[in-house]
C-alpha cells in the first residue's frame, strides 16, 4: 500500500513538472525595429529613419548606431543617436543627396549603456529606393539690358536635380541657330552664361536640361 502511495506522489509530482514546463511564459527578447519615413525618395527629400526597440525600454546613455550595406559590406553611417533626457530615440534624417548610393539599404544595431559597449539586438535591414523626376524645366533669367557684344543669362533647373547638363540654344527672327553651347549648373541647380548675338536683331534663347539619374529631360 505504502509503494502505491510513493508511486502516486512522484507520478504527479512529474505531471506537475511537464505541466508547469507546457505554460511558462517564454523570456522577453530584447529586439530593435528600423522604420524609414518613405520607401522611395528623390533628390532634396528628407528620409527619417526611425529606430525603436521593444521588450526593455531605452534610458539615457543607450546609443543606437545605423549602419548602410555598401559594397556587401555594413559600413557604420553617421555618428549615431544617444538617447538623452528622456526613453525617446530621435529619429536619424538624411538629406538625399548623391552622398549615398541609392538604392540605399539599411540597419540600426542597438547598444545599451548598461552592455559595456556590445550590441545586443540588430533590426532587420530596410532598404529605401530612388525614384527620378518625371517633369522638369528649365527657368530662363534674363538681363533687363540685352546687348549685342553679350549678355548674361541665368538657368535654373527645376526640382533640383544636383549638378545639371543644360543645353543653350539662340535662334534668330528667321528660326535659324546662331550658337548652340552646354552649361553645367552647380548642386542646387543653378548656372550663367555670358552669350554673344553678334549685331542687333530679334533672338529667342531657349533651354533644355538634358536629364541624369535624378530626373528625366525637360521639354524645350
Amino acid at each position: 500500500m505504502r509503494g502505491r502511495v510513493m508511486k502516486a506522489v512522484v507520478a504527479a509530482g512529474l505531471a506537475a513538472l511537464v505541466f508547469g514546463a507546457l505554460v511558462a511564459p517564454a523570456l522577453a527578447t530584447d529586439t530593435i525595429a528600423l522604420t524609414p519615413s518613405a520607401t522611395t525618395v528623390r533628390y532634396g527629400n528628407e528620409l527619417d529613419l526611425q529606430p525603436s526597440v521593444t521588450a526593455t525600454p531605452v534610458i539615457p546613455g543607450d546609443k543606437i548606431t545605423l549602419q548602410i550595406m555598401q559594397g556587401g559590406d555594413w559600413v557604420t553611417y553617421g555618428e549615431g543617436l544617444q538617447v538623452e533626457d528622456t526613453d525617446t530615440i530621435v529619429p536619424q534624417s538624411i538629406f538625399v543627396n548623391e552622398e549615398v548610393a541609392w538604392p540605399a539599404t539599411f540597419r540600426a544595431l542597438w547598444i545599451p549603456k548598461s552592455g559595456g559597449g556590445s550590441v545586443v539586438a540588430t533590426s532587420d535591414a530596410v532598404t529605401v529606393s530612388m525614384a527620378r523626376y518625371t517633369k522638369t524645366k528649365v527657368t530662363i533669367g534674363a538681363p533687363k539690358t540685352v546687348r549685342a557684344k553679350g549678355a548674361s543669362f541665368a538657368f535654373t533647373v527645376s526640382p533640383v536635380c544636383a549638378e545639371s547638363l543644360v543645353k543653350i540654344w539662340v535662334v534668330n527672327s528667321h528660326g535659324k541657330t546662331v550658337t548652340s553651347t552646354k552649361i553645367l549648373t552647380d548642386e542646387f541647380g543653378h548656372g550663367s552664361r555670358t552669350i554673344k548675338f553678334g549685331k542687333a536683331g530679334r533672338f529667342t534663347v531657349l533651354a533644355q536640361f538634358l536629364g541624369n539619374v535624378w530626373g528625366k529631360s525637360s521639354p524645350v
